[in-house]
């Protein structure tokens, strides 16, 4: 057996490993090398993380890439650098995203980005005001949830809930 055969041999391996992963099983070809060979695994590598991307909701965007913008937007979490350090978890949730941020007047804010929150089919956010835990509809942020938000809108509303003044009595 030539060193080629055994290299592409190893590569076809490797190449049925990843396919039996994203649960393709794939025919048996030829074992030579060829440019059909080198596009068939590149198919193959794009089709397996088109499925990873769709499975969990998140959309990956690579120079010379052609996937639209609104793809690219689907189902993200926000991005909020000033407020990391108050973030209290991250799930996801219905097809979708949930980051909750919590703050030391025990308030917090759940902005969820998923397949039945207001905006999310523009690629905009919801949040909703918690006190304790519980969703809060008597702040003078809001008495209900904020649906269809850009991201630039959901700073200027967590800077509002953290500086809410903490509850008396409760």
């Amino acid at each position: 057996m030539t060193a080629q055969k055994k290299v592409v041999q190893q590569q076809r391996a490797k190449d049925e490993s990843f396919a039996n992963h994203c649960g393709r099983q794939e025919e048996s070809k030829p074992q030579h090398a060829s440019d059909d060979d080198d596009k068939r695994e590149v198919e193959l590598h794009t089709i397996c993380l088109d499925e990873l991307q769709e499975s969990i909701g998140i959309f990956f965007e690579f120079e010379g890439d052609d996937m639209t913008k609104q793809q690219n937007q689907k189902h993200r979490l926000p991005v909020i650098p000033e407020f990391e350090s108050f973030k209290d978890f991250t799930q996801q949730t219905h097809g979708g995203w949930q980051v909750t941020y919590k703050f030391e007047n025990e308030y917090a804010a759940s902005i969820v980005q998923h397949d039945y929150s207001y905006g999310c089919e523009d690629g905009e956010w919801e949040l909703a005001v918690l006190y304790k835990g519980s969703l809060c509809y008597d702040t003078p942020v809001t008495n209900d949830v904020l649906g269809h938000l850009k991201e630039h809108e959901l700073k200027p509303i967590l800077e509002q809930i953290k500086a809410l003044p903490k509850r008396e009595g409760e």
